[in-house]
């Protein structure tokens, strides 16, 4: 597909999600992909969906807004509860492009289909970048035989890939770091210095996320990739989601069990220990220094202060400052929990 006729499709569909609130002509404007708030980019459509997920990330879009402004697609249901002067201050003086949707998720359905089309299908997925000559290894990295790397990849000096490894296009894989064998790393994930990922684990595939209409669950494609910090150990059998339109972030320090899943758009802080069997949900941020036992698990779009300790087969389902101690389903307070189990056992005994 030619960027000429790329563009006119994007801008049909832009035409397609409903009006436009600013006089900037959308003609002239060539979007190269999809973001989110917490990682704005420039030329680049950011979803917004309703007020209280636009002030909560919108904290996060301070810190890093790019010196041009980035575009919306905001849900009409949204856009029409708004005032004048809310739409004025918050919008239309902060963003370049407003456009409203009738169907938000059908719209991220769309647009997501049209950019990872065409980022995937410019790709060279069946020759190897060392034969195309578009690859940069250092010469110190040691490469076993039968590892398939794609094009684009960079890898960093001293860096160990293992027999059966595949590294598919646009990967960066930093110093020191050691692939096992059968590990697979899709496009558009960054590896730290000197990690660790261990046999047959999983980093940047799809995550779950899909949108129900007209009868039938549609694909939400995913652009965002994974960013992962530095002396991160991932185990064996372990999978990292790639991002949903942001990067799913790993931070550094980071200590991954075996068969453990990171859902799409997850932020964890540094130095986070996961045992085996942990279960993270999509969207979920996990403060530093928090531990969570065997098989605890934590739903979609729960923040989780710094410090936090999960005892194992926590279920944790809402919010939790720093330093909590938690334990149970849902996931109480410990003491409260195993409080809770000694009188419900009490009864139980009591009624024999």
């Amino acid at each position: 597909m030619s960027s000429f006729s790329h563009l006119k499709s994007i801008n049909s569909s832009l035409s397609y999600l409903g009006g436009r609130f600013s006089l900037a002509e959308t003609e002239e404007k060539s979007f190269l992909g999809l973001t989110s708030l917490e990682y704005p980019r420039e030329d680049h459509l950011i979803f917004v969906k309703d007020k209280k997920t636009f002030e909560k990330k919108y904290q996060r879009y301070e810190k890093n807004v790019p010196d041009e402004k980035v575009s919306l697609i905001v849900a009409e249901s949204f856009w029409q509860k708004l005032n004048e002067e809310e739409k004025k201050k918050s919008f239309l003086e902060r963003f370049a492009i407003i456009f409203s949707s009738a169907d938000i998720d059908e719209s991220m359905v769309l647009l997501s289909s049209h950019f990872y089309h065409l980022f995937y299908d410019s790709l060279n997925m069946e020759v190897d970048g060392r034969q195309m000559g578009t690859c940069e290894i250092h010469p110190s990295a040691r490469i076993a035989q039968h590892v398939f790397i794609g094009e684009h990849v960079n890898i960093e000096k001293n860096v160990i890939i293992m027999s059966g490894a595949v590294i598919l296009p646009h990967v960066t894989i930093k110093e020191g770091s050691v692939v096992f064998p059968q590990v697979t790393i899709y496009p558009k994930v960054v590896v730290g210095k000197n990690c660790r990922l261990q046999a047959q684990s999983t980093i940047g595939s799809d995550g779950h996320g899909f949108h129900f209409m007209k009868g039938e669950h549609c694909r939400l494609w995913h652009l965002g990739g994974v960013v992962m910090g530095d002396n991160v150990e991932v185990g064996t059998s372990s999978v990292i989601d790639g991002g949903t339109f942001a990067p799913t972030f790993i931070g550094s320090g980071c200590k991954l069990d075996n068969h453990v899943q990171i859902a799409h758009n997850c932020h964890l802080g540094n130095h986070v220990m996961l045992c085996g069997q942990v279960g993270i949900s999509g969207s979920v941020e996990i403060g530093d220094y928090s531990v969570f036992g065997g098989k605890a698990g934590v739903g979609p779009g729960v923040t989780l202060g710094k410090r936090i300790q999960a005892a194992g087969g926590a279920l944790i389902n809402c919010d939790w400052p720093d330093d909590s101690v938690l334990g149970g389903h849902p996931a109480r307070p410990l003491k409260e929990w195993l409080r809770t189990v000694a009188h419900t056992r009490k009864l139980s005994l009591d009624k024999r």
